[in-house]
């Protein structure tokens, strides 16, 4: 066994020269072979070059799990009488309370190491969920290889990601390079961020080209790992895969946080060339939709997709490069009463299914957006008989006092009512909450609704309010107002989507 061995001089562990003995940065040598490092005028792990602070090898921490398991070894030398034993020993251990046996069960309930007569005395199998040290080592080996193909996977969505990023680097230089020529005294900054730009395009060719070797690694140790029959061999391969795991999820976050597919100053200088509109599109076969980009209070805005083609003499980009832009975006609601526009409410959409699904709804992911919906004043007497939502988790007969501003019948792009935009979506008891003001809630009746105050009834959080409350507030007072005369309902939902920069 390797684990057994120093990796410098490759001698087995000891209660003498060869004592284990861990440095400060974790990894551990004998002590005869730490002295040697540090007399060496370069005191530094061999592993991973941390300066070795200590003078001698002895000052260094001694690794009393490691002497332990080379004195199991050396009683497995002398006490097995199979070969399996031999192959089992080191892992199993003997029990501390029960000396002559073996730690060959693992107690779920403790968390902890067992011999079968614990299991008779003080982790009685009627009390205690005690599992073989086998299934221990199986089921550490399903999730491991369940780590690995979910980092295969989001490894491969972060390369497409980073391909993106290349492609729009190029777009970005050569408007850049352009403007050079039209706006002399701009030379300089321009200059500066093509520099940037393609010094980012190289980073990101490097860490496409760390990732496909990273890919290969995973593969590979996925394989070893199916292949892999020997316990002790399986309890040393699993270690490194799932420090894998752990280190590249968190290089994936860098990678993301570094790499924006597309700037806001990129967006800017389009929607500045094209006067005539900057559009994301995409073409599904034979359905082709197109969404309108444009900065509003120095936010970048993504309207709803719908079935059309941009006009003529406009600038398309791929929708594909705005979709992992904001893991957590703001959503955006236009809304006008009688004619007149009343202003936006801008929403952060909860990280949770039910946020992630009114976003798309918002930007028309799943066809129809909330583009035209209809709203009006629910949980009030006087709009009962025109309104009865059912909001989840509530039942039909609303508080008097609980007011608040609802979806309610919202046309399709055919003209037929659609009333289950977020009605497909699946709830459990644990994630209502109590309503509170300033935040939206899924609607019964397909929508979203904002309440006027707290409330003892329960719902299911979706966003947010992060500005326009005032426009929440006029909106429901216009309504208030047009229930008290009975006059027609005119408040709709102007324009909807998301905000890409802000």
């Amino acid at each position: 066994m390797d684990i057994i061995n120093c990796k410098i001089c490759f001698n087995p562990y000891d209660e003498l020269e060869h004592r284990p003995r861990t440095l400060g940065c974790g990894h551990y040598f004998c002590e005869q072979c730490i002295d040697i490092v540090i007399s060496s005028g370069i005191p530094k792990c061999p592993v991973c070059q941390q300066t070795i602070t200590i003078k001698t090898g002895s000052e260094a921490t001694l690794n009393f799990a490691l002497e332990e398991l080379v004195q199991n070894v050396k009683t497995l030398d002398v006490n097995s009488t199979s070969a399996n034993e031999e192959t089992l020993m080191p892992i199993l251990g003997l029990c501390s309370i029960h000396s002559s046996c073996r730690l060959n069960f693992v107690c779920m309930t403790h968390n902890m190491k067992v011999c079968r007569d614990c299991t008779v005395v003080d982790h009685k199998l009627d009390k205690c969920c005690v599992i073989s040290l086998q299934e221990e080592i199986e089921l550490n080996r399903k999730s491991t290889l369940a780590g690995i193909d979910l980092l295969l996977k989001s490894l491969k969505y972060t390369k497409g990601s980073l391909e993106c990023h290349i492609e729009s680097k190029d777009s970005e230089i050569v408007i850049l390079e352009s403007k050079l020529e039209e706006l002399q005294q701009q030379v300089i900054k321009y200059q500066q961020d093509i520099d940037n730009m393609k010094k980012s395009k190289l980073s990101a060719k490097q860490t496409l080209s760390k990732i496909k070797m990273t890919e290969e690694e995973l593969l590979k140790s996925k394989f070893d790992l199916q292949e892999i029959t020997s316990l002790p061999e399986l309890m040393t391969s699993i270690d490194e895969p799932m420090k894998k795991i752990n280190d590249v999820q968190i290089w994936e976050d860098n990678i993301r946080k570094e790499y924006n597919l597309i700037s806001n100053f990129y967006i800017s200088t389009l929607i500045q060339k094209f006067p005539l509109g900057v559009y994301a599109t995409e073409n599904a076969g034979e359905v082709y939709r197109s969404a309108r980009i444009l900065e509003i209070n120095n936010k970048v805005h993504l309207l709803a997709l719908r079935t059309l083609r941009p006009p003529g003499d406009t600038y398309s980009l791929p929708l594909s490069l705005f979709e992992t832009l904001n893991s957590n975006p703001e959503v955006f609601i236009s809304l006008t009463y009688n004619g007149s526009y009343l202003g936006t409410v801008y929403i952060r959409v909860a990280n949770s299914e039910h946020g992630r699904y009114f976003r798309n709804i918002c930007c028309g992911t799943y066809g129809p957006a909330y583009n035209g919906v209809q709203l009006t004043l629910v949980g009030n007497t006087a709009t009962q008989e025109y309104c009865q939502p059912t909001p989840f988790g509530v039942s039909k007969t609303l508080s008097f006092d609980f007011k608040c501003i609802g979806c309610s019948h919202h046309l399709n792009e055919d003209g037929t009512v659609n009333k289950d935009l977020m009605g497909n979506i699946s709830v459990a008891n644990e994630e209502r909450e109590y309503m509170k003001p300033g935040k939206v809630y899924a609607f019964g009746d397909g929508g979203f609704i904002f309440p006027q105050s707290a409330s003892n009834l329960q719902g299911i959080p979706i966003g947010e309010i992060i500005q326009g409350m005032e426009v929440v507030e006029a909106a429901r007072s216009n309504l208030g107002q047009r229930h008290s005369r009975q006059s027609q309902n005119n408040l709709y939902v102007y324009e909807v989507g998301m905000v890409l920069f802000n």
